[in-house]
């Protein structure tokens, strides 16, 4: 059983609302660790957030800055991988294990969208 130091559901609403402040972001998958650490109170959390069009590095570093709030309020480490739609619907993205592991372990729940 997994013992949270914050309400998973709350800390997830904020990552979607700060994904959503700054809107580019269309997509994002949290994947679930599934190592023996998993279990463990200090386990980090981790996101792949896709955006729909190519990324600025003042974007994602506004966003970075967010999560990192978010980190810092709930105690709780985010790690997070930010690419665009195009990058990760690549050859070379679909080539990687890391893809397939993240579409096969990731979960749905936590996907979101910005309207």
């Amino acid at each position: 059983m997994v013992t949270y130091l914050v309400n998973p559901v709350k800390f997830l609403h904020q990552v979607r609302e700060e994904v959503h402040v700054c809107c580019l972001m269309r997509k994002s998958f949290c994947t679930v660790p599934l190592s023996a650490n998993a279990t463990r109170q200090d386990s980090d959390r981790d996101f792949l957030i896709i955006a729909d069009h190519p990324l600025d590095r003042e974007n994602i570093t506004k966003l970075k800055g967010g999560l990192y709030d978010i980190e810092l309020e709930n105690d709780e480490v985010v790690s997070s991988i930010i690419r665009s739609r195009q990058e990760w619907s690549s050859p070379e993205y679909d080539a990687l294990p890391f893809k397939e592991a993240v579409e096969r372990e990731g979960d749905p729940a936590c996907a979101t969208s910005c309207i």
